[in-house]
């Protein structure tokens, strides 16, 4: 656990264990890479007395490292674990978080009254957890005060408020990049990083081996159908889809279902006009992820959408109706969507985990 020590201390320490240090630490003892098989965005070489956590942005040659020691007779690292006193600004950090029980160590979100976790709510309500906000208007004052040893945020690229300031404080900043991960269980794999700067990764590692299982089964099961799905939603009056390369689309076909945008390139999204998703989508059998949770609602969007096949046969799915659920919990439980998917293609749309039909 990561002492507590005065600003003052904190900077001397940080500042007479620089870059060389770590150079050293590297080369002083041999390392092996823990097994990360789908994620492409971090990686962990496991040493004697340390880990190193090396998390890579794939649009450029930048990338965070943080010297990790495994207890209290590691020298010169960054961080010792466990880390007991985290601030998590994003949703799948929370659910990483929850599958862990790791519910003490976590001093503050976004937002709380976004929280869908009971526990964290009850911590919430308790004034155990604290709300921040979004990173580009973040209370840094608050922050320091809360004194956290890690804040954990979503790297869009743009860097962390006074991150110079903070860091000389000794409050690690550490990029999150999940949502860069194109494939379903690469997303799930992040909570090996939650587990090892929580002490927990042999569990972590557990619990992950247990969902990719789940998720394998569920796809050598499958077979491809003539299912053809549409998904995504109108925001303005630009039409927003998952590209034919994304996360979503992953989904669509390990649950063995056609998608319309499968072979367009690309992990985001692809922006078309309502009159391209007539055409293109008209005879498409499911519509999947529309942003609302009723028909009726939809409609007030454009009157438009009342042409599309999907929407006649009344198969518009959404999770819309529990979205704190749903952003909390189904990238770290990948093979639940999957299961939903695979369900509703074959039209049983009673058991599922996070999808509804809409009325």
């Amino acid at each position: 656990m990561k002492a507590r020590y005065s600003f003052m201390l904190l900077i001397s320490l940080l500042t007479s264990c620089g870059e060389s240090t770590k150079k050293s630490i590297e080369k002083s003892a041999k390392s092996e890479d823990i097994a990360v098989e789908f994620a492409n965005c971090f990686s962990i070489k496991n040493s004697k007395d340390h880990y190193i956590l090396t998390i890579q942005n794939p649009d450029n040659k930048d990338h965070f490292e943080l010297v990790i020691g495994k207890d209290s007779t590691s020298k010169n690292c960054d961080l010792t674990i466990p880390t007991n006193r985290m601030v998590l600004l994003s949703a799948s950090m929370i659910g990483r978080a929850s599958l862990l029980n790791t519910y003490n160590e976590v001093i503050g979100v976004s937002d709380t009254a976004f929280l869908f976790n009971p526990t964290f709510r009850s911590r919430a309500s308790n004034g155990k957890i604290m709300s921040f906000g979004e990173v580009g208007n973040f209370p840094i004052e608050k922050l320091i005060k809360s004194d956290p040893d890690i804040v954990m945020f979503s790297d869009f690229g743009n860097e962390f408020p006074r991150q110079k300031e903070l860091k000389k404080m000794g409050i690690i900043l550490i990029p999150d990049l999940d949502w860069r991960e194109d494939h379903p269980l690469g997303k799930a794999e992040w909570i090996l990083v939650h587990g090892l700067l929580t002490g927990r990764l042999q569990e972590a590692q557990r619990i992950f081996n247990q969902i990719k299982t789940e998720y394998l089964q569920l796809t050598a099961k499958t077979k491809p159908s003539e299912t053809l799905c549409m998904s995504g939603f109108l925001y303005g009056d630009t039409w927003w889809s998952p590209s034919g390369e994304s996360y979503t689309a992953k989904l669509f076909s390990d649950a063995g279902i056609k998608y319309v945008y499968s072979r367009t390139k690309g992990t985001g999204s692809i922006p078309r006009s309502i009159e391209e998703i007539l055409y293109d989508c008209k005879s498409a059998d499911i519509w999947f992820n529309p942003g609302f949770d009723s028909k009726k609602k939809l409609l007030q969007i454009s009157s438009k959408i009342k042409h599309l096949e999907s929407f006649k046969k009344n198969k518009v799915f959404c999770y819309s109706h529990n979205m704190n659920y749903f952003w909390e919990m189904s990238a770290m439980e990948p093979q639940k969507v999957l299961s939903d998917l695979i369900s509703i293609s074959k039209g049983d749309t009673v058991n599922l985990y996070f999808y509804k039909k809409l009325n």
